[in-house]
């Protein structure tokens, strides 16, 4: 395999402190084994929080890909696979221009707590087989997470 989408989550942070991020005090910098970190960001956090994000990275030479907690303090981490790229070709991503599939907001009830929506992805990309997407949760009444998978499919056991 060439790259991999995982879903990296934070929790558990202490101590972010980190003076180079104004509303974000610590960071996640995902990266191939093998090369130099980055700069850049993956996923921002303060202390205290649970936070997740998808990651695209290209894996090393090895095998591995590299997390770095770009903190003063500490965090616990988890990382879930959500796809891969084969070195054959066979799998490629295609990205396209970022569409705005579903807004709750303005067309339905808010999703209720346990509840689920379906998306057909196959409407406005027919022939589609695998997508990535950006969840947004807005105006939550409770805590909670999303969880996006196959429609008639049992849901995972991972957050989005």
């Amino acid at each position: 395999m060439t790259a991999v989408a995982l879903n990296v989550t934070t929790t558990r942070a202490t101590r972010a402190t980190r003076a180079t991020r104004a509303t974000n005090n610590g960071y996640i910098t995902v990266y191939p084994d093998g090369s130099t970190r980055p700069l850049t960001s993956n996923l921002g956090f303060s202390a205290g929080q649970t936070l997740a994000n998808t990651v695209i990275v290209q894996v090393g030479t090895d095998g591995y890909v590299e997390l770095a907690n770009v903190n003063a303090g500490t965090t616990h981490l988890v990382a879930d696979l959500e796809g891969c790229y084969s070195p054959d070709g066979v799998s490629s991503y295609h990205s396209v221009a970022q569409t705005r599939l579903l807004d709750i907001r303005k067309t339905k009830s808010p999703i209720p707590a346990s509840g689920n929506v379906r998306l057909n992805l196959g409407a406005a990309f027919p022939g589609i087989s695998a997508a990535m997407l950006n969840l947004t949760v807005v105006n939550a009444t409770g805590g909670g997470y999303l969880t996006a998978y196959p429609d008639g499919e049992n849901a995972p056991t991972v957050s989005n």
